[in-house]
């Protein structure tokens, strides 16, 4: 873990504190399914802003047929394949600048 980019908080919380856009890829010990979470912070305000709920987000399962070959039957590939066996990515886009300068920093890196 980098001190320098460690935050303290909840969940979304912290998340958003990094970016606007989540994508959050999972998959169980022993499944062939794996799942792939996308929510965008800034449309989540915008809905709440006109009465909407807010926690809106995409769900995409991928399964995996045959694991020695990696075929998958999925509507949306990730951008990032999943190659794990199991566990869970969280890729944070949409970067805060702040947090860019952080990434550019030399003691960071």
């Amino acid at each position: 873990m980098n001190p320098h980019l460690s935050r303290y908080g909840v969940g979304c919380n912290v998340l958003a504190g990094f970016g606007s856009v989540f994508e959050i890829t999972s998959r169980q010990f022993g499944s062939s399914v794996t799942s792939v979470l996308t929510a965008d912070y800034d449309k989540w305000v915008e809905s709440q802003k006109n009465g909407g709920i807010g926690w809106e987000a995409e769900v995409t399962h991928i399964i995996n047929l045959d694991e020695d070959e990696g075929d998958v039957v999925t509507a949306m590939v990730p951008q990032r394949p999943f190659a794990q066996r199991f566990g869970t990515r969280i890729c944070v886009k949409r970067l805060n600048a702040k947090v860019l300068e952080s990434f550019r920093d030399a003691d960071t890196r």
